[in-house]
């Protein structure tokens, strides 16, 4: 009965430390899961941020690699439309340089059998023209008419072929552009992906800090326990030894 009257003594001696001691504890059960709840929600958070990071990198990755590909997919295809078009940029201007001589060739003053026969080479003989003459057998033609006919048809074949190649060469350089169109459509594409890891890499950033941070905390409030918990017992002794 002494020493339950002598706890009761001391219990009613130290009730406010005793009351302290219980605010004290159960402030820190509370911070404690507290803490607890917040650090693990955060090292959720950050976990979730670098999966959506790892996701964005993969992709800007994927979207590089389509780029690049385009890319030289494209610079492959312009280098072999240009060779091409060189070619028929020569075609044309050794076409018409060939054209020029013809018509000098043909406008030359001829006997009218020379005109006749080129009339035919430029027609290719479709046509079989002999050379006219009236019933006094005098000639039924003018040979500079005939000769300009021979002349239109020259340049009608030449410029018909030039407009051929011409045409190649304008559907080529369509072609380049709508190939560049789908170049710049996945840059554009590469570089959104780009930003959507930018932005991706630093919220897992911020998300990693805050969960560090976090964390530390829960270490401090695990020390600070320990720390209270060391300093109440030592105090708890060194009161009983005094006699207090």
């Amino acid at each position: 009965m002494a020493t339950e009257q002598q706890a009761v003594t001391w219990l009613k001696q130290h009730e406010t430390l005793v009351l302290s001691l219980t605010v004290v504890l159960f402030l820190s059960f509370v911070a404690n899961k507290s803490i607890n709840y917040f650090a693990d929600r955060d090292k959720l958070q950050a976990t979730a941020a670098a999966q959506v990071a790892a996701e964005a990198k993969t992709s800007a990755e994927k979207a590089a690699q389509a780029s690049a590909l385009t890319q030289a997919q494209y610079q492959q295809m312009v280098d072999m439309l240009s060779r091409q078009n060189a070619v028929l940029a020569q075609a044309i201007t050794s076409r018409d340089s060939v054209l020029g001589q013809k018509v000098s060739e043909v406008t030359k003053p001829k006997t009218p059998v020379a005109v006749i026969n080129d009339l035919n080479e430029a027609y290719k003989g479709t046509i079989g023209v002999n050379v006219p003459v009236t019933a006094e057998g005098l000639l039924a033609f003018d040979p500079t008419v005939v000769q300009k006919f021979t002349v239109t048809k020259l340049e009608r074949d030449t410029f018909q072929s030039d407009l051929a190649d011409e045409t190649k060469v304008a559907t080529n350089v369509q072609t380049e552009l709508d190939k560049s169109n789908q170049v710049s459509g996945t840059l554009g594409q590469q570089i959104a992906t780009l930003n959507t890891q930018i932005v991706a890499d630093k919220a897992s950033c911020d998300a990693t800090v805050k969960a560090t941070k976090a964390e530390a905390r829960v270490g401090k409030i695990k020390w600070f326990k320990w720390g209270f918990v060391s300093g109440l017992i030592s105090g708890l002794a060194l009161g009983h030894a005094v006699g207090l």
